[in-house]
């Protein structure tokens, strides 16, 4: 793949705002992988040796929000380019924080449909929605907050937490919650805030320390990385099944953390202790720390991490259904 993947980028579109922010969590981690892409070896200048197509659209509200801007934006590349054509747009990605809904427009219904979108981590939200389809798209993990370039982890090396500090996650805590204390956290977590083998009314100073990390899916997910890394197995309490986790076809998020149902908390310590028990602990705790590598950003890049782990998604959808024209769209 390194060496013989190869994706060629349309010219930016004519729009006088072009800046990518990272300003905000959730875009971050796309902005870094749009700046990193378009300067990394895997671009070709020469559309006859790609495997793929991207769409470098602004990620501004006002465009990659903007049906209107967007279905215009797709429709000039049509006419312009051969490539959009032949395939309907199944052998082209882009990236946008922007999660984008189903339209009636023939060039947003191409897009949605035919196209891999390379999103932002927007938990609790997407797939519910439809504007996250798990069988194509492809989720980024989040940069955590306060994370920044070469501090602490090497040259280049972006850092959010301290990881790599942990105690083996077999510490003097079953489990910890990890975010923020909200009134949904409060009502979901009630059952466990008077057992002495919890920590839920502070954040734990060292995620080494607990056995099990706690979060509540819809909330703050960004520190499950540190989580992993420091061997403090991931616990995620959602109300609904979970389809849109960072390379969830890569990774196998069942063996490296458990998913209980929001109803299933009150009998939450037995299954911890039974994991503990029964050695799936150590186990995931192992594959957790192994499998965190994948979710680091770095400035440049390095192999196995985060960038390196998109572009192994998108080379794994480089063998695209050649969709039959359709006059009637």
């Amino acid at each position: 793949m390194l060496s013989q993947f190869k994706i060629y980028p349309y010219p930016n579109p004519n729009t006088k705002n072009t800046t990518l922010s990272l300003s905000t969590n959730h875009s971050s981690s796309f902005s870094l992988f749009h700046q990193t892409l378009l300067t990394s070896h895997f671009i070709t200048s020469d559309p006859g040796e790609a495997h793929l197509f991207y769409l470098p659209f602004p990620a501004t509200p006002q465009f990659s929000g903007n049906r209107r801007t967007l279905a215009r934006y797709i429709r000039d590349v049509r006419s312009s380019f051969p490539f959009w054509n032949q395939t309907l747009g199944a052998d082209h990605f882009y990236a946008s924080p922007h999660l984008i809904a189903v339209d009636s427009d023939r060039n947003l219904v191409e897009l949605k449909k035919n196209s891999v979108q390379v999103a932002g981590f927007l938990p609790g939200y997407s797939t519910v929605n439809g504007m996250f389809l798990p069988h194509k798209d492809i989720m980024l993990p989040p940069i955590p907050h306060r994370q920044k370039i070469g501090e602490g982890g090497g040259r280049g090396h972006l850092v959010g937490e301290k990881i790599g500090e942990g105690k083996k996650g077999t510490g003097q805590f079953l489990g910890c919650y990890v975010g923020d204390d909200t009134r949904q956290v409060r009502s979901v977590l009630e059952y466990l805030r008077e057992d002495s083998r919890f920590m839920i009314e502070s954040q734990p100073l060292d995620l080494g320390s607990c056995g099990f990390c706690l979060f509540l899916y819809g909330g703050d997910l960004t520190a499950m990385r540190g989580a992993l890394w420091a061997g403090c197995v991931p616990v995620v309490i959602s109300s609904r099944p979970i389809l849109e986790m960072p390379f969830s076809d890569v990774l196998d998020w069942n063996g490296i953390a458990m998913f209980v149902g929001a109803k299933a908390v009150k009998g939450l310590a037995g299954r911890l202790e039974e994991a503990f028990g029964q050695g799936r602990h150590e186990e995931m705790r192992g594959a957790g720390q192994r499998a965190a590598v994948h979710l680091i950003w770095n400035s440049p890049p390095r192999p196995y991490d985060a960038f390196y782990t998109v572009m192994y998604q998108l080379w794994l959808r480089r063998h695209t259904i050649r969709y039959a024209r359709r006059q009637n769209l």
